[in-house]
C-alpha cells in the first residue's frame, strides 16, 4: 500500500506556495507558516488558504525547515500538494507497472533540466524514475520548469540511480543510456520495449555505477562542429524517438 506521504510534493517558499494556493485545480492540504514569519506575502497566504478551506497552521520555523529541508530557500512556509501518481519504484514494480516508457535522471542537477523532462514525460506518456540523490531536488524551480506537469507526472521515486536502475532491469526493462560517444545512433536502433531511457549528467554524464547496468548505449546524431545536447532536449529527442518507433504516434 502507498505510504500517505508519497502521494505529496513539499512546495516550499513563499511565491510558489502562494501560486499553488491559487492554481485551480490543485488539490492543496496541509500548509506550516513559521510562527516568526511575517509580511504582506504571508498574509496572502493565509487568506488564500482559508479561501480554499486549508487550515493554516503556525509551526517552529525549525519545524518548517526540517519539512522542507532547505532552510535558507523556505522563506517560513511550506505546503502538501497532492501528487496522486507518484509511487515508491519498488512498490510500484512489485504491484505491476502499466508505462511501457521510463526515464532515469542520472546526475541531473539543475533544476531546469529535470522539470523540462517531467513536461516530456507527461507529454508522451512516461514515468520518470526520481533518484533521492544525486539529482536536482523536486522543488520550486523544477515545479515551475515543469509547466505545472509535475503535480500530475507519474513519479516514481528511489533511494538513487544505481538502486533504480537494478530494480528496473531485475523487472526485464531494458536500461539504454544516451551517449554521445556511443557507436550506435538512436534512430538506427530505438530502445526495445519496455525500455528506461538513462539521462545522464549535464557535466559528467551517465556515472559509472549506471553505466555497468546498460543493455545498450545509444547517440543522437547531430551536425557537424556540434558537441551534444543539454540533457532535456536529449531526452525529449529520445522519447518521442521511442513512441514513435512503438507506433504510438500512428
Amino acid at each position: 500500500m502507498k505510504h500517505p506521504r508519497a502521494r505529496f510534493i513539499v512546495v516550499y517558499g513563499r511565491k510558489p506556495v502562494l501560486e499553488a494556493l491559487e492554481t485551480p485545480g490543485l488539490d492543496v492540504h496541509r500548509l506550516r507558516i513559521a510562527a516568526s514569519a511575517r509580511g504582506h506575502t504571508v498574509d496572502a497566504i493565509v487568506e488564500a488558504a482559508r479561501a480554499r478551506g486549508v487550515t493554516v497552521e503556525r509551526v517552529p520555523a525549525a519545524e518548517v525547515s526540517k519539512i522542507s529541508r532547505r532552510p535558507h530557500q523556505d522563506q517560513g512556509v511550506v505546503l502538501d500538494v497532492e501528487a496522486p501518481h507518484m509511487d515508491d519504484l519498488g512498490a510500484a514494480l512489485a504491484a505491476g507497472l502499466d508505462e511501457d516508457l521510463f526515464v532515469l535522471p542520472d546526475g541531473v542537477t539543475t533544476p531546469a533540466n529535470l522539470g523540462m523532462l517531467l513536461r516530456t514525460c507527461v507529454a508522451v506518456g512516461a514515468a520518470l524514475v526520481l533518484p533521492g540523490r544525486g539529482v536536482a531536488d523536486l522543488g520550486p524551480r523544477v515545479i515551475k520548469a515543469s509547466a505545472g506537469t509535475a503535480f500530475r507526472a507519474r513519479i516514481l521515486r528511489d533511494r538513487d540511480a544505481p538502486s533504480a536502475a537494478s530494480r528496473l532491469a531485475a523487472h526485464g526493462i531494458a536500461l539504454v543510456g544516451l551517449d554521445a560517444a556511443a557507436d550506435v545512433s538512436l534512430f538506427e536502433a530505438p530502445p526495445p520495449r519496455p525500455a528506461a531511457l538513462v539521462v545522464g549528467g549535464e557535466t559528467h554524464g551517465i556515472t559509472p555505477a549506471v553505466r555497468r547496468l546498460l543493455d545498450a548505449r545509444r547517440k543522437i546524431p547531430l551536425a557537424p562542429g556540434a558537441e551534444s545536447l543539454n540533457a532535456a532536449v536529449a531526452g525529449a529527442v529520445a522519447m518521442f524517438e521511442a513512441r514513435r518507433a512503438w507506433g504510438a504516434f500512428g
